[in-house]
């Protein structure tokens, strides 16, 4: 029969200025004896000799009681917020295999998080060791394990640790970022080790691969906990996530690994990429005229009224369109941009940002520094445009030049949607539109059968032997490709 949560409590005493309230589960009785939690002997790992398979065993043990735990404890003590904080280890410096204890904790924060618990922050790294002490359990000499620090005295915890006493008074910015997502980011940004996207995937197929590597990174750890640190005041972002995450979006298998992302920074509500088969991309150029902007309001509006999410660039002109015109009608849309979320681009577009995410909408980046050349940052709106087309089952092309009329760079996005087997849809009238420079991309694209022609009337599906699709068509679209798999917690 399953363990209850007990409750007990700690009297004040000369130490302890009043009671407290505590929670146990499980019995600690002895290493490998029957009922004892053996988890956690495994995730100290003190040897560094358990293999990935086990710790990530002893990783879903944890997982499975503070997910249960935490909404239970805070049901019981009718807390509306909490900070969840972990006991450091005893060393001041552990391998990233030797903190899995900690990190699976602060993963189920996170989860708890993305699930509606908003009232939890993350404290994993509000105490930090700084100084080792005595590991006390352990009374004989162990190869390769040094048991150099002091035996417990009153006062220890406060000389030998960083403690962010704020975050444990008062519950500051919730930063949302799962342990592995900080480790990547720190790798990549301290380190040659990440070349590229497609590396990245070649190399490392799971998070037990990627800390196997990490684990010989001279200094890493003390990486990973200065920028945990630095992270806490960076409010122009809620979070991040990588693709070993829980929340990380689908991608789509067919799309080849240098397209696929590894790492997302965000600001707004990440739960809008948990279903993409709600996302429509609507893209276009910088300086449509009034009849196109009539004619875009139209098919987002009429999108965003049967429950599609917008997804769109943040640049001037047709994606400007695209965000406004969807909040107006009530909707959620997401903004991807070609920079970090705290240098908006382009920066007369910062308000809009904020709308957007004000209005429950999200803005995302791939980037956390800025380009360090011109032609880096001409490169991040071509890979901008590849994240609008993965990141939705249809991309729309409303109007754009194309070659030396002045392409806008809406064909890579239509590009990449087409050889992903996403929908990609350009709207046209052949009666209108046909010598219009404005609409020269959507027709070549329409006649080179790499788009469908998107119409609003369905009495003239068909005109000039096009392929069409109208607004129904995409709402009632549902990729495959882009279903989200049962996954373990």
């Amino acid at each position: 029969m399953e363990q209850l949560i007990r409750r007990f409590t700690l009297s004040s005493n000369e130490y302890l200025s009043r009671d407290c309230v505590g929670y146990y589960r499980d019995l600690y009785l002895r290493f490998r004896e029957p009922g004892n939690p053996d988890f956690l002997n495994t995730l100290k790992n003190t040897l560094n000799n358990y293999c990935p398979s086990v710790l990530k065993s002893a990783r879903q043990e944890v997982y499975d009681r503070v997910k249960r735990d935490i909404p239970d404890i805070m049901k019981a003590e009718k807390l509306e917020e909490a900070v969840v904080a972990v006991v450091p280890r005893s060393k001041a410096l552990m391998s990233p295999n030797q903190l899995g204890f900690r990190d699976a904790v602060q993963e189920c924060v996170r989860i708890l998080q993305a699930n509606g618990y908003s009232g939890i922050t993350d404290g994993i790294s509000c105490i930090m060791r700084h100084t080792n002490t005595k590991t006390t359990h352990i009374h004989k000499n162990l190869p390769g394990f040094d048991n150099c620090g002091s035996e417990p005295y009153v006062g220890i915890t406060n000389d030998t640790c960083h403690i962010n006493a704020d975050l444990l008074i008062e519950k500051g910015h919730n930063m949302n970022i799962s342990p592995i997502a900080l480790k990547i980011w720190a790798v990549h940004n301290t380190t040659s080790r990440i070349t590229t996207r497609k590396s990245f995937h070649d190399n490392w197929k799971t998070e037990d691969e990627f800390l196997t590597m990490m684990s010989d990174i001279p200094n890493i750890d003390d990486v990973v906990h200065d920028l945990s640190v630095a992270v806490d005041d960076m409010d122009w972002m809620d979070g991040a996530v990588c693709c070993f995450d829980a929340d990380f979006p689908v991608i789509n298998e067919s799309a080849p690994k240098g397209d696929r992302p590894y790492l997302l920074f965000y600001k707004g509500a990440l739960s809008l990429l948990s279903d993409l088969n709600r996302n429509v991309a609507v893209i276009g150029y910088t300086t449509p005229n009034e009849d196109i902007m009539a004619r875009e309001s139209k098919i987002v509006e009429q999108l965003v009224q049967r429950g599609q999410h917008i997804v769109s660039g943040l640049a001037k002109g047709c994606d400007a369109i695209g965000h406004t015109v969807c909040m107006d009608y009530g909707g959620k849309t997401i903004a991807i941009l070609p920079s970090p979320l705290n240098a908006i681009s382009p920066a007369d577009h910062r308000d809009m940002a904020h709308q957007i995410i004000e209005k429950g909408g999200l803005v995302i980046s791939e980037y956390y520094n800025g380009p360090r050349s011109r032609n880096e940052a001409i490169n991040r709106y071509v890979e901008r445009d590849r994240l609008q087309a993965l990141f939705a089952k249809a991309v729309v092309l409303i109007a754009s030049y194309e070659g030396r009329d002045g392409d806008s760079g809406s064909r890579h996005a239509m590009g990449k949607a087409y050889s992903y087997g996403h929908l990609a849809c350009a709207m046209y009238d052949e009666t209108t539109d046909s010598e219009v420079l404005e609409m020269k991309l959507n027709r070549n694209l329409i006649s080179r059968q790499k788009a469908r022609q998107l119409v609003t009337i369905p009495s003239v599906v068909g005109a000039a032997g096009y392929t069409s699709v109208t607004v129904d068509d995409l709402v009632g679209l549902v990729n495959p490709a882009l279903e989200a798999q049962q996954k373990l917690f």
